[in-house]
């Protein structure tokens, strides 16, 4: 059964309601990668020795708050607040 992603509703809602251009889309794609690659980092530096259930614990906490960071978005609070949708989005690509 075929049934939409949240990634394909994301898209139409880049592209159709932002406008985002596919290089911009393609920049986020980018910051999302280099993200990874800092938590990578960040994990082989720092946490190799904190015990993986309080990484988890803190970690789903984050991702929870990332994840309805797309309900500010989707509301336009964060054009409310004086921040653009591209800085939001670069900077909520980052984080996830």
């Amino acid at each position: 059964m075929m049934a939409p992603s949240s990634g394909a509703i994301m898209f139409y809602f880049y592209t159709s309601v932002l406008n985002f251009s596919p290089q911009f889309l393609g920049e986020l794609k980018f910051m999302y990668a280099a993200g990874t690659i800092l938590g990578v980092l960040l994990y082989n530096t720092c946490l190799k020795n904190v015990s993986l259930k309080l990484i988890f614990a803190v970690t789903s906490f984050f991702y929870f708050l990332c994840y309805e960071s797309i309900i500010i978005l989707i509301t336009h609070k964060n054009v409310e607040w004086g921040i653009d949708d591209r800085l939001f989005c670069i900077g909520d690509s980052f984080m996830f």
